[in-house]
Formats: C-alpha cells, structure tokens, sequence
C-alpha cells in the first residue's frame, strides 16, 4: 500500500496548491513520483493516477523475487562512486556525492553494507519490500506495461520533462517501437550495436516492450553524455540506411552486434558493410576502442536454461 498512500499524498499536496490558484510551468518526478508530475501535468486524471500507481504496486509486489530484496543507503564521502563487489548486487540511485542507494538480495545487500561500513561509510537499510530498480523487478514487466498500453494520456498542460519532450529530467524511455516496422530494427538490437561504440547496454523493455530506458543524469560528466548522444545518432543513420534498402533487414551492422575482434579479423566476411564499419563506426573510436569479448547470444534460450555459477553455501559455512 506504500505506493499508493505516497502518490495520494503528493497528489492530495498538488490539488490543495491548485486549488490556492498555483499552476505549473513544468512538471517532474524520479521513479514513482513521475505519476504524481503525469497527474500534475493534466496527462492522467484522479482515477487513471490511482489505477496505474495500484497496478504498478501489484506487479511489483507480485514478482517473484520482490520478497527476497532489500535496499540500503551509502552515506559518505564519494559515495557516488562505489561499485558492489557482490554480483547480487545494483546500484539503484546516486542521489548525491554523498549518498547512493544499494539494492539486490537480501543476504547480498547484507554483505555489501558490512563490507561498506568497514570502508568507513554509514550504511542505513530502507524499509522497503522489495529490491526496486533491480533485474528482481523484471518480472513485473510484461503486467505493468499492459496497463500502461490501455491507458489514454491527455496531453500535458505544463512542460512535463519526459522522454515525450526531448528533456530529460532523470529516466527516459526511448520509444523504437516504430523501427520495427520500418527497418526490422529491434530495442535489443541498438542495445548490442551500442556496445561497439563503448558503452553499457541500457535497461531493456522495462517498463515497457521494445523500448530503451537511460538515466544519463544521475554520474556522466558532459563529455560522456556528448558522446552518447553522438551514437546514437549514428546508430539512426544506420537504421536509415536499412529503411531506404542499402542493407537488408536481417543482415546489418545491428543485426551483427556486437563485433568481437575474432569475427572482424576472420578469413571471411559475407556481410554487405565494410569490417572497418563494424568494428570503428565512428572515428573517435580508433583511439579508444572497448572490444566486445563475445558475439550475440540467445538471450531467450539463457532465461529458460539458467545455471548457477555462484561458490556453494556450504563455502560460507
């Protein structure tokens, strides 16, 4: 009921300022507060706000592994710039040089606080039900988007700083539902081209089916956000070509990635763009070049075979 009991509690503090003659020019919220800036902003009324934040409560609550997650607090100096150690492990916020949230399973977040707190930070568990802003919170995808495909936005009569204006205030989605379409072009496969031109795949069809959600606000330095934007325009140069027939839909730079080296330096090459394109497709990246260890992999197949590589419990006994 948390979710809910917070967003009828912004929403109430909103309608009391609405009704002292307060209007907004622009609206924004972080994670579920962007249903309260939605209501805000005219897109979703009383009932749709209730109707949404309690699906998304349920979904959530729901997952399967929403019971076995915990997050915590890191508060201290350069807390921003921690990385867990356990692979159980996410950073969930950065919400100030100061104070980043951790959050994963509950043993591991359990571990990681103990290993953070001997570094010299104040750890500080949330009370919270699950592992929000976590792969535990995957599972709620399919349910939650289904809500949000029914529902009927009005358009916003504040600026709302979404992905739906070209401003970003904290996450945005990237809608390339279109491209499917028109140049066959998958979310997963722009996550995989991604990673030839250096960066970490951004989260994937959640919350909503072949889309890309970034938060580039929360640590990169302006060069590195210049840097994504500028490949991702290239990356829509690309799809480009395939839509007006230069390359075919099932065989392209995107449908390719990521090119390993072993694929790029092989006797062979069958493919209708040159390997130079594959492997530099921008010429800033000859100087500083991640290299993909492994080619694409079936993502499905691994979801429904999945193995366990983690040391046995009996190694902590």
């Amino acid at each position: 009921n948390s979710q809910p009991a917070t967003v009828a509690c912004s929403a109430g503090a909103f309608d009391v300022l609405r009704t002292a003659g307060f209007r907004p020019d622009a609206v924004a919220g972080h994670s579920l507060g962007e249903f309260s800036a939605l209501y805000a902003a005219g897109c979703l009324s009383r009932e749709q706000l209730c109707e949404l934040v309690c699906q998304r409560a349920k979904a959530m609550r729901d997952s399967p592994k929403a019971a076995a997650g915990a997050m915590a607090a890191v508060i201290g100096r350069n807390a921003d710039a921690i990385q867990p150690v356990n692979a159980s492990v996410w950073l969930a916020n950065c919400n100030s040089p100061l104070q980043t949230v951790i959050t994963g399973s509950c043993d591991a977040v359990a571990k990681e606080s103990s290993r953070l707190a001997a570094s010299g930070f104040k750890v500080l568990p949330l009370a919270c039900d699950g592992a929000f802003h976590s792969p535990h919170m995957a599972p709620a995808e399919q349910a939650f988007a289904a809500a949000l495909e029914r529902c009927q936005f009005a358009p916003p009569t504040a600026r709302f700083y979404a992905n739906a204006t070209g401003d970003v205030a904290h996450e945005c989605i990237l809608d390339l539902r279109p491209l499917k379409e028109s140049s066959g072009v998958m979310a997963e496969d722009v996550a995989k081209r991604l990673m030839d031109y250096g960066f970490h795949a951004p989260t994937l069809s959640f919350p909503v089916p072949n889309t890309l959600m970034v938060e580039p606000t929360e640590s990169e330095s302006l060069a590195e956000l210049d840097r994504f934007i500028e490949a991702m325009i290239a990356i829509r140069g690309e799809i480009s070509r395939i839509e007006h027939g230069e390359w075919p839909k099932d065989n392209n730079p995107l449908k390719h990635a990521p090119h390993t080296a072993a694929a790029l330096l092989g006797s062979t090459w069958d493919r209708p763009y040159p390997r130079e394109l594959g492997a530099f497709p921008l010429a800033s990246l000859k100087q500083r070049k991640y290299w993909p260890p492994i080619s694409r992999i079936d993502n499905v197949h691994g979801d429904r075979h999945l193995f366990c590589a983690c040391v046995p419990v009996s190694a902590y006994s």
